[in-house]
C-alpha cells in the first residue's frame, strides 16, 4: 500500500478503478438508461477516509461503486434516491431521518442465506484483535492491488445477477437487509 501514497502510482490505480467500472458497469446505462456520474475524489485532504467512487443514477436508485484507498475497501452500494436524487445524509442501518442505503455484499449474503460469501476478506464482531484486522486489511489491499479490474468485473456481475430487482427500481428488500445488516454488525458498531 506504501506504493499509492506516491501521486503517481495513486494516480495510476485509480484511472485503473474508473476505466474498470466504465467498463464494466456500462450494462446500467445501456439496458436500464442509468446515467453514470463522473469520477469522484472524496476526503483527499483526510488519509483515512480518502476515497474514490462513480455513482449511476436511476429513476429510483443510484449505484456507487467505492474504493476506499487507505481502509482497503472496495465494492458497491445501493442508494433510494429521493425526488430523483441522492439524499445528503444515507445509512446502511434502519434510520428514518436519513435516506435508505444498503452494500452488496450484505444484499448476496442475504439473499443467498449466506452461502455466497464477499470477493474481499472481512471479519465483523467484538472479539476481533488488532492483528487480525492487520493480517485482513493487508490481504484486502493486496488483493484490490493485484485484481482490481478482476473484483470490478464480478461486483458488476453480482449486482447484475442479485441485484437486479433493486436496478429495476424495486426497493421493497431495502428494511429487511437493513436490519440483516444492523444484526450483522450489532457488536463492532457497539449497538
Amino acid at each position: 500500500m506504501n506504493n499509492l501514497l506516491e501521486n503517481k502510482e495513486l494516480e495510476k490505480a485509480i484511472n485503473e478503478f474508473e476505466e474498470s467500472v466504465k467498463t464494466n458497469f456500462n450494462y446500467l446505462e445501456k439496458m436500464f438508461n442509468y446515467k453514470r456520474m463522473v469520477l469522484e475524489k472524496i476526503d483527499f485532504d483526510s488519509y483515512r477516509d480518502k476515497h474514490v467512487e462513480i455513482a449511476y443514477i436511476g429513476s429510483k436508485v443510484a449505484i456507487k461503486i467505492f474504493w476506499y484507498i487507505i481502509d482497503a475497501s472496495l465494492g458497491v452500494i445501493m442508494i433510494e434516491l429521493k425526488d430523483g436524487k441522492i439524499p445528503d445524509k444515507t445509512t446502511l442501518f434502519p434510520n428514518k431521518g436519513n435516506g435508505r442505503a444498503i452494500g452488496l455484499d450484505f444484499l448476496i449474503l442475504f439473499k443467498t442465506n449466506e452461502e455466497v460469501k464477499p470477493l474481499l476478506p472481512y471479519e465483523i464482531g467484538k472479539n476481533i484483535s488488532t492483528r487480525k484486522i492487520s493480517v485482513l486489511w493487508q490481504k484486502r489491499s493486496e488483493l484490490i492491488l493485484k485484481d482490481m479490474k478482476g473484483l470490478i468485473k464480478n461486483y458488476a456481475q453480482r449486482l447484475e445477477r442479485y441485484g437486479n430487482d433493486i436496478i429495476n427500481g424495486d426497493t421493497r428488500i431495502f428494511s429487511e437487509i437493513q436490519k440483516y445488516y444492523e444484526e450483522k454488525t450489532k457488536d463492532e458498531m457497539g449497538r
